[in-house]
């Protein structure tokens, strides 16, 4: 009914999905100035737990900011510049096992849509990319979701960046 609404973590920028998985952990994804890569991490999975703060704006990796110890570790450090533009959560047999708890990114950046194998690391997780789907040329994935048996349906837009109109080609 709209009542009751409460923050759960604070500290995210431009989040561009949200997803549980079978266990009811909570995921997303942020990133902050794509055009400075090596001064500001862009591109961020996080495990969202209650009271978390994320540490936006700038320097909010451990292993770019070592000397600061209010940050959080992030699933992985090897996102580099990413735009992430929609995320989902795979757990079917149908595709085999190695893709079952693995956390789904349309990465608008890299024309791709990657897969991230979900490993408890503590109280939390750790992941590594793999690629899933590569786009050529202007195919951009910009979302990503997953149907009944264990189907991935992927958008993909045509665009070469972004674009002065909001009028392009897209296909699912």
């Amino acid at each position: 009914d709209g009542t009751g609404f409460q923050t759960v973590a604070t500290g995210l920028r431009n989040s561009c999905g949200l997803v549980f998985d079978s266990n009811f952990n909570l995921f997303t994804n942020d990133n902050d100035h794509e055009g400075l890569p090596h001064a500001y991490v862009p591109g961020r999975l996080n495990h969202v737990v209650p009271h978390a703060y994320f540490s936006w704006p700038r320097g909010w990796m451990p292993h770019i900011t070592p000397e600061r110890a209010d940050l959080l570790d992030t699933m992985t450090t090897g996102l580099g510049r990413a735009v992430p533009v929609g995320q989902s959560y795979y757990d079917d047999a149908f595709l085999g096992e190695q893709y079952r708890n693995n956390l789904l990114v349309a990465r608008w950046c890299t024309r791709a849509v990657t897969r991230y194998p979900l490993i408890p690391a503590g109280a939390t997780f750790h992941c590594e990319e793999k690629p899933l789907i590569v786009g050529k040329d202007l195919a951009r994935p910009v979302g990503v979701t997953v149907g009944r048996g264990g189907r991935i349906f992927v958008t993909v837009s045509f665009m070469a960046n972004n674009e002065g109109s909001p009028i392009y080609r897209s296909e699912v």
